[in-house]
């Protein structure tokens, strides 16, 4: 994170073929919805409110001036947040199981969110990162 290694607060897996994943119709779905052709997915799962991600961008979805990266969440409710390009207060969101947050354009350039951990307990939760490479390969950096 930040050019540094840190033990990650969640458990992750990249799957860079989405048939792997056994999510084809949801990849296909999403695909269709965002214009974009998704092939990767990246999973965390969130064991309970003391799990959680720091501050960050979704990489390599942050090269190209724009990106759009559906999040699949299921299980548990959890906060996520992304603050205003100024000064501010966060934008917190809270999807529910099934609910798709869609961060379209600059989002991944211009801000970072995060998922932070809770007071308040909370079951397991998933979250389905959605990459395409084409999206990444396509585009070259500002």
């Amino acid at each position: 994170m930040f050019n540094r290694y840190i033990d990650e607060p969640r458990l992750t897996c990249e799957f860079r073929d989405a048939a792997a994943a056994f999510l084809v119709e949801l990849t296909a779905e999403l695909s269709n919805y965002c214009e974009v052709a998704y092939d990767n997915i990246w999973m965390n799962w969130y064991r309970d409110h003391r799990d959680s991600a720091g501050w960050h961008a979704d990489r390599p979805a942050n090269v190209p001036p724009t990106a759009t990266v559906p999040v699949v969440s299921l299980g548990a409710t959890r906060r996520f947040l992304i603050p205003p390009s100024s000064v501010g207060r966060s934008t917190t969101f809270i999807p529910a199981g099934g609910d798709a947050l869609i961060m379209r354009g600059r989002c991944q350039r211009d801000r970072r969110h995060c998922a932070p951990k809770q007071q308040t307990p909370a079951g397991p939760r998933m979250s389905l990162n959605f990459g395409s490479t084409a999206q990444v390969n396509s585009s070259s950096p500002d």
